[in-house]
């Protein structure tokens, strides 16, 4: 049986998700990517946090994406 610290006992059932998007010069899968997680339901998630990472030659229509 696994023992949990007592001062995580609070915390112990809160998630914490973290997304790393890694991509180039795919606006539209991205676009239904950013959808998909913008309407996903997170299970009492307060916040998400989304980390981006595209080559310094991505298409100008995925860092558009990006600023938004």
């Amino acid at each position: 049986m696994a023992t949990l610290h007592p001062t995580s006992l609070p915390n112990w059932n809160r998630m914490r998700i973290s997304v790393n998007i890694i991509t180039q010069n795919r606006a539209k899968s991205l676009r239904r990517l950013l959808a998909s997680l913008r309407n996903a339901y997170y299970i009492g998630d307060e916040v998400v946090s989304i980390s981006f990472n595209m080559d310094s030659r991505g298409d100008a229509e995925s860092r558009q994406l990006f600023r938004r």
